[in-house]
């Protein structure tokens, strides 16, 4: 029989196998599934919506006066609240399709095309974001694993026009290291084995030994 305090480790051995089997899988087929960066024009990933995650996207259009700003509240030390931009979505178009519905919206959460979302953002800051927008947007697709649809309502009542099926573009992300997935994933196959070998020394019969008249 195990031992009392062996099993206390049992609710860590679960939370390790489930975080590892899920995020090292998921990583790590998402790392072997996109060793490069698809480059794909808006205009042709609007038509055929591609299954690859890391896409670089050019002949985009973006429209800085109309992006969904996500904000945060913090308060100083002097007690005075400040609203910051967060999170930043802009949609993008294809160049020869302007008005269309958007069916790319880039998240952005760093860097000069967040800091223009501010109201103290100088001239500096939009020369910067122009020139990031006059090359090709690298990142990586989101799915339903890494955002609800819950999340995806929020981001329609933004104020712009998108089509129902939209794809974001979470703005200069990559797939994880191989390296990194694939170890995450051993260890949590590693917990599963252990789990597996507890259950199986619990649920073994116990012999009841007999004693021999002599």
């Amino acid at each position: 029989m195990p031992r009392p305090r062996d099993w206390l480790l049992v609710p860590l051995y679960v939370v390790i196998a489930a975080i590892g089997m899920f995020w090292g899988g998921r990583n790590t087929y998402r790392s072997l599934a996109n060793r490069s960066p698809l480059s794909i024009s808006c205009a042709r990933y609007a038509a055929e919506t591609p299954a690859d995650d890391w896409v670089r996207l050019d002949g985009c259009t973006a429209n800085l006066d109309h992006m969904g700003i996500e904000t945060l509240q913090h308060t100083t030390n002097r007690g005075m609240t400040i609203t910051d931009a967060e999170v930043v979505y802009i949609p993008l178009h294809a160049v020869n399709a302007p008005t269309d519905p958007a069916k790319l919206v880039l998240r952005v959460d760093h860097g000069a095309l967040l800091r223009v979302s501010s109201q103290y953002a100088t001239d500096a800051d939009f020369r910067a974001a122009q020139e990031e927008l006059a090359h090709p947007l690298e990142g990586l697709v989101e799915r339903a694993l890494d955002r609800s649809e819950r999340t995806r309502t929020k981001i329609r009542e933004l104020g712009f026009h998108l089509a129902d099926d939209f794809v974001v573009v979470d703005y200069r992300a990559t797939p994880r290291p191989l390296a990194l997935a694939l170890g995450v994933l051993g260890l949590g196959l590693a917990a599963l084995a252990l789990l597996v070998r507890k259950w199986r020394r619990r649920r073994r019969p116990v012999v009841i030994p007999t004693a021999k008249l002599v």
